[in-house]
């Protein structure tokens, strides 16, 4: 899962959480050996530790690719694992005030600790197993026609130009994945990150367009809006994450502060009154230990930063650097680790706005190096990203660790055993993310499209950090766009604060507009799909008379189809990649002939992957209901 969360990621800026899936699986094969539901959740916080640091490489490192550079093995694996076991020493002090002392509802955490509790129902456990499979096996294929086979192209879109001026374009693409994510993040902020596309889409780019014409993009109307987009209204969306990701940790700085009194204050009644007054289900690791590690991991990770640095200066200047960088990476990643885990708390994992911590990060740190380095050269831009994916690494780590600690928590596990499967299990994930970055980057190519990889993986969100990183270096950044963005950010944070200050249940996150600003509208609008699923589906069954508990398990079937859905597809991209990679062609499997022009079969399977998405969720609650109801007779 660790690779299929690479190709998301890679292909549209979103990872996906994998505590559930492994959970399942964990349960699938220890049970067979008798493990009861302790040993199943280590098993499962060890397998699922992968999903987190992906987020923080793939943010990130492509950047350099994207900025004619190349990926490091080494580096990368480096920065993976010291960026995990750093997220996780930062926030094991704040579990006590985060998960036992606060109303924080770890929504994915509880999701997780109800499915483990089902490993005592082998029943439940073949269908939930049937259902991930199910949905694994309907994305593998869909995948593999359109992207192995090229039956049919990945997505569908038209373009129309009204009255000589107004340029109107839509389009979807076609990915059973994107329908899963749309799913899983609800509606809401589906439809926001859908509002967000529209106002790039349907509002600047037609504006643009009738002000400067179609430029160099030639006659066809796609094209020309897809180079207004990357040439002029994406940096709407550098301006609205920023203001988006300043925004949360304004807002969180308090909280944060608080978590941190408290922890010190209860580790210090610990340490007066002994371990043993302390219950097994509250201990964590030892907080002398986190010390010592801390101030251990800043030598692999001065290490780290000078030898990246090492070829392109001296070392004098290396070691000025890099002492520089492993400060910086001191600082914001224990002040963005607590954010993260606190967000975890508020939205899940899934949802965890890690990208928009890691632009912060970015801007502040460009422009530390900017001061220092001035604008010649690379050094600064490369050791910004550098620090950056330190940063989110332990950012996104730190949220699933505290996500970890609250299933730990419901089921009455021992934290500082979970937290050192966590810190083991960093390493093989990590292993595995810089190759299979390297061959989908040989494969497909990353970023913008050249003329060996026309339809490269997107890399949105590294290439955002590329984008900003570059722009302020360079003073080129387009600030009429940039300011035009961060102006709706702060309308949209405005409208959020009303929004609470009314206690009314929908919100409008910031960053999910600023992500729909910059994505592609094919993407948003899939995503949007799946949001409308989930909520039709959710419709139904509250109409439907179902019992609480069947409405439950419904609601959880689907989440496990749409979680297969993302498996299978995002595997066949990694399956497909590695002849693709050998053969160096970007269609080695397309035995059948090239029909990837051919949009209409698309459009079908996006159908019927909603259909039965649709109909997983809802037809076994009137299945239930009925035999319940024949069963009283």
């Amino acid at each position: 899962m660790t690779s299929a969360n690479v190709y998301l990621a890679l292909f549209a800026g979103i990872t996906v959480g994998v505590s559930i899936p492994g959970a399942i699986l964990s349960m699938a094969i220890l049970r067979r050996f008798n493990s009861n539901i302790l040993e199943i959740n280590a098993v499962q916080v060890g397998a699922s530790a992968g999903s987190s640091i992906v987020a923080g490489i793939v943010y990130t490192i492509p950047a350099i690719v994207i900025n004619g550079g190349d990926i490091d093995w080494w580096y990368t694996t480096g920065v993976a694992i010291l960026g995990g076991i750093l997220g996780v020493f930062f926030v094991v002090p704040l579990r006590r005030a985060l998960v036992l002392e606060s109303n924080l509802k770890y929504p994915e955490g509880v999701a997780t600790a109800e499915v483990l509790r089902v490993s005592e129902v082998s029943e439940d456990q073949a269908t939930q197993l049937g259902i991930i499979g199910a949905g694994a096996l309907i994305g593998f294929i869909v995948k593999l026609c359109q992207g192995g086979f090229s039956l049919w192209s990945t997505s569908f879109g038209y373009g129309w130009v009204v009255g000589g001026a107004y340029l109107f374009y839509i389009g979807a693409n076609c990915s059973p994945a994107l329908i899963s994510v749309g799913y899983i993040i609800g509606l809401p902020t589906a439809a926001v990150l859908f509002a967000g596309g529209v106002i790039n889409w349907w509002i600047m780019i037609p504006i643009v367009y009738a002000k400067e014409g179609p430029g160099n993009a030639g006659p066809d109307v796609i094209d020309i809006a897809e180079n207004i987009w990357v040439s002029h209204t994406r940096y709407a969306g550098v301006g609205a994450m920023l203001i988006g990701g300043l925004s949360a940790i304004v807002g969180l700085i308090p909280s944060s502060y608080q978590s941190l009194k408290k922890a010190v204050q209860i580790y210090r009644k610990i340490q007066l009154e002994g371990i043993t007054a302390v219950k097994r289900t509250q201990r964590d690791i030892p907080i002398h230990f986190l010390l010592y590690g801390l101030l251990f991991l800043t030598i692999p990770i001065f290490l780290v930063c000078f030898f990246f640095l090492y070829p392109r200066a001296g070392v004098g200047v290396c070691i000025g650097i890099a002492a520089l960088m492993t400060g910086l990476v001191a600082f914001m990643g224990m002040l963005f680790s607590s954010v993260g885990a606190f967000m975890t708390g508020m939205v899940g994992s899934s949802n965890n706005p890690v990208s928009g911590m890691t632009l912060a990060t970015v801007v502040l740190v460009s422009l530390t190096f900017l001061a220092i380095l001035g604008k010649e050269g690379s050094m600064g831009f490369n050791a910004t990203i550098l620090v950056g994916a330190f940063v989110c690494c332990a950012a996104a780590a730190a949220g699933d660790v505290m996500q970890d600690m609250k299933t730990s928590h419901l089921i009455g596990a021992t934290p500082w055993k979970l937290q050192v499967v966590r810190i083991v299990g960093f390493t093989l994930p990590s292993l595995v993310i810089a190759p299979v970055i390297d061959v989908l980057k040989d494969t497909y190519g990353i970023g913008d499209p050249t003329p060996l990889h026309p339809s490269p993986l997107l890399a949105p969100q590294a290439t955002l950090m590329a984008s900003v990183t570059k722009a302020i270096f360079a003073g080129k950044l387009p600030l009429d766009f940039v300011g035009i963005g961060m102006l709706v950010a702060i309308g949209i944070v405005i409208i959020d604060l009303v929004l609470q200050r009314c206690r009314v249940h929908f919100r409008v996150p910031v960053l999910a507009a600023a992500l729909g600003f910059y994505l592609p509208f094919e993407l948003s609008s899939t995503v949007f799909l799946g949001g409308l699923v989930v909520h039709l589906a959710h419709m139904t069954l509250a109409r439907s008379g179902a019992a609480g508990r069947t409405i439950e398990i419904n609601e959880r079937n689907g989440l496990l189809f749409a979680s297969g859905l993302i498996t299978g597809e995002s595997l066949v991209g990694i399956i497909v990649a590695i002849p693709a990679y050998v053969t160096r062609t970007r269609a080695p499997l397309s035995f059948f002939g090239d029909y990837s022009h051919v949009m209409w079969p698309g459009m079908v399977m996006l159908l019927i992957a909603m259909a039965t998405l649709y109909t997983i969720v809802v037809v076994k609650a009137y299945y239930d209901e009925r035999n319940s109801f024949y069963g009283q007779i």
